[in-house]
């Protein structure tokens, strides 16, 4: 009866840790798949650097507002949002034709931004008027305002949420690392229970 149970308990060990290896390794593909294109700001020539990650060649150059700083991508991987210092302002980018096809203006100085994991809202720290603003994606319109702290400078990443459509697609496409620590990992958990098997 005790052996029993020790087999049923080194099974679910072993199920376990085969389990989150493989999730493990899924994540770690999930950023070469979901994003192709890397979006670089370059605050000097007012302007963002489209470039193709599998050649690493710029593939576009797209006209912004003045002395481009942060970049977010939605979700889906539809639309790029540009915060522009010294212009106050957002430029949404239509990734499917590297155009800007809005321009939301926001408070003084936008440094950082990030978008939801619905990608219906965008936060965008202020850091000369100590505010967030909140962009509604569907209106490209300002629908909050939020007073915080003085200089606000950085962004957070969301937690929680919907997962993105580009990443649910891209898990079951495992890199070649990915598949690499999957079968290191799972190898090095069975190799650890028949050693014990045959201790015992």
């Amino acid at each position: 009866m005790v052996s029993i149970k020790r087999g049923v308990l080194k099974a679910m060990y072993l199920s376990m840790g085969v389990m989150f290896t493989f999730f493990f390794s899924c994540f770690l593909a999930q950023d070469i798949e979901a994003a192709p294109f890397a979006y670089i700001t370059n605050s000097g020539s007012n302007n963002v650097s489209v470039i193709d990650i599998a050649t690493d060649t710029v593939v576009a150059t797209v006209p912004v507002g003045t002395a481009p700083d942060g970049v977010s991508v939605n979700p889906g991987g539809t639309m790029a949002y540009i915060t522009n210092a010294v212009s106050n302002n957002v430029s949404v980018i239509d990734t499917a034709t590297n155009t800007v096809v809005a321009t939301v203006v926001v408070g003084t100085a936008p440094i950082g931004v990030s978008v939801n994991p619905a990608g219906t809202r965008v936060y965008v720290a202020n850091l000369n008027s100590n505010t967030v603003s909140v962009i509604d994606t569907a209106t490209d319109t300002v629908v909050a305002t939020v007073t915080v702290g003085t200089n606000p400078f950085a962004y957070g990443q969301f937690i929680g949420g919907p997962a993105p459509a580009s990443v649910v697609a891209a898990v079951p496409a495992m890199n070649v690392w990915g598949m690499i620590i999957f079968m290191v990992f799972a190898g090095s958990i069975c190799v650890y229970f028949i050693r014990r098997q045959k201790r015992a």
